[in-house]
């Protein structure tokens, strides 16, 4: 098809071009997860204080990360709308312009606020001998919190414009980069003396391969689309206006969305961390289990807040029941892939398990994922309207929604049942609970 003199194949649901986002969606988020990966692996040598800090540093930076990435859900969504709608030409350079104040905005925030972080650690009890390791390594990546934003949000628009492999392509330059940067930065002697600790050498790479991946992305991004821009800048001061403060009204709601779903995830798991060894062993494994699978919704998530925000964009020329039909399509492709995939991983658990449960208990491996199987549907139905919400710019109902979902109902019930019950299947299964509330407001919210 074309639009505007642009081909625009890739913003039509087809099949083909569904599954092979998601196929590119979901080998991106297992690559995500190689970085962290990398990081332990490479620490891991220097001593468990090392390897401790990284990891309970890491734990706090993807929460802030989570809700640096609602101004790149923002920007994707209007973007995405604009490539629909085949109005690129004009939206793209006020958006992306309009994203790196936001970006500067957001690093420099992120800085002033970084002498609070070592009296918050000791204030919530941290362990003293970690508390400057974390710190350090903190302060190190929310420098590099608005080159992550602009990486992530130049990535989103390979996809975004049909360049899909390419974005897996930066991701795995990246991967490859932080590994190589972690044995200079650790292990070239001249090199490590320049880091106070192997764990400020570790947030470094980290730092570095996040900008080399950003200007990867960019520059791959404007030579992609270098035929499809307007690059001049004379005529946009009226749409960046419009672009920025749209970025601004949106981005913080559906931060907020992102970074309310990972606390709710993380809290259970340390109140279930106040049980027994054998119970924090068996969540530990049955948590990255669960965690691997959802690789698999959570790539028809991400394609469904493509499409849909492709939809959004032919407005002008779809009727109201042909943008029904879409979310329909894209919500039995979500439950279809999930279903397929659940039925794969099952035939595939007993090997898993034999692979990574070390001496964790089978059985109470097996209780706590049917814990987190029996809340999936909600799961998939919670998730799937949430970026569908995300699209349509109602990041102040996902501010509000999450946030007493969350502090209110979730982290509070989840409290009361570890603590009576001391049980982790049950406190699995009251997060799940969170999971039915969330579907439900989420699906009235979309309806209206």
């Amino acid at each position: 098809m074309l639009r505007d003199g642009v081909k625009t194949d890739h913003s039509q649901l087809t099949v083909s071009g569904y599954l092979g986002y998601v196929s590119v969606a979901f080998w991106a988020g297992m690559i995500i997860v190689g970085f962290g990966a990398i990081d332990l692996a490479m620490v891991a040598p220097f001593g468990a204080v090392q390897l401790a800090a990284v990891g309970q540093a890491d734990i706090l930076v993807i929460a802030v990360m989570a809700g640096v990435l609602g101004f790149s859900d923002s920007y994707s969504t209007r973007l995405a709308q604009a490539e629909g709608a085949g109005r690129t030409k004009r939206t793209f350079l006020p958006l992306v312009l309009g994203l790196v104040v936001v970006a500067f905005g957001l690093t420099c925030l992120l800085i002033a606020a970084t002498p609070a972080i070592e009296p918050l650690l000791y204030m919530f009890g941290q362990i003293e001998t970690l508390v400057p390791l974390i710190a350090a390594y903190i302060v190190i990546r929310l420098i590099g919190s608005g080159l992550f934003l602009l990486y992530y949000a130049a990535n989103e628009t390979l996809k975004i414009s049909g360049h899909r492999r390419f974005a897996i392509a930066v991701l795995v330059f990246g991967l490859v980069a932080n590994a190589g940067l972690n044995i200079i930065f650790l292990y070239v002697a001249p090199i490590a003396a320049l880091f106070s600790s192997p764990t400020a050498a570790v947030a470094w790479a980290t730092l570095v391969s996040e900008a080399t991946m950003a200007i990867a992305a960019s520059i791959l991004a404007s030579w992609l689309l270098r035929y499809r821009v307007n690059w001049s800048l004379s005529n946009i001061s009226v749409s960046f206006g419009a672009e920025f403060f749209a970025l601004l009204r949106h981005g913080p709601g559906a931060g907020a969305r992102r970074l309310n779903d990972y606390v709710s995830a993380l809290i259970p798991l340390l109140l279930i961390g106040t049980f027994s060894v054998a119970a924090v062993a068996a969540a530990a494994v049955a948590t990255r289990i669960y965690m691997i699978f959802c690789r698999i919704p959570q790539a028809t998530f991400a394609a469904a807040f493509l499409y849909y925000s492709y939809a959004l964009g032919q407005r002008s020329i779809v009727t109201s029941f042909a943008l029904q039909d879409t979310v329909r399509k894209l919500l039995r492709a979500s439950v279809i892939i999930t279903t397929i995939g659940l039925a794969v991983s099952a035939f595939f658990l007993a090997p898993i398990l034999d692979l990574i449960e070390g001496g964790a208990d089978r059985t109470l491996v097996l209780w706590l994922l049917a814990a987190f199987m029996i809340a999936l549907p909600a799961y998939v139905f919670e998730q799937f309207f949430a970026e569908l919400l995300v699209a349509n710019e109602r990041s102040q109902f996902l501010l509000v929604s999450t946030s007493i979902t969350t502090y209110l109902v979730i982290l509070p019930l989840c409290w009361f049942v570890a603590k009576e019950s001391g049980d982790a299947f049950s406190v699995l299964l009251a997060r799940g609970l969170g999971s039915l509330i969330l579907g439900g407001l989420f699906f009235l919210a979309f309806r209206k």
